[in-house]
């Protein structure tokens, strides 16, 4: 499991930040393949919160401390 995670920061106030985490469930997917689904999820994600705007992201495996 690989987890998309993306910074994103309010348009009308550029300091108001967060994180959001996506697991994408599918078992074997490499960090190519995570990149491709990435661009999608996020886009789906902006067009439903239209006043944020993505400042950054990437994959990594989620932490097995969570």
């Amino acid at each position: 499991m690989i987890e998309l995670i993306f910074s994103v920061c309010l348009i009308t106030e550029p300091n108001k930040c967060k994180d959001i985490h996506q697991q994408i469930a599918e078992s074997n997917i490499t960090p190519q393949q995570c990149v491709h689904h990435g661009q999608i999820e996020m886009s789906k994600w902006t067009e439903t919160h239209p006043d944020w705007k993505v400042i950054k992201w990437g994959c990594e495996r989620p932490s097995k401390n969570i």
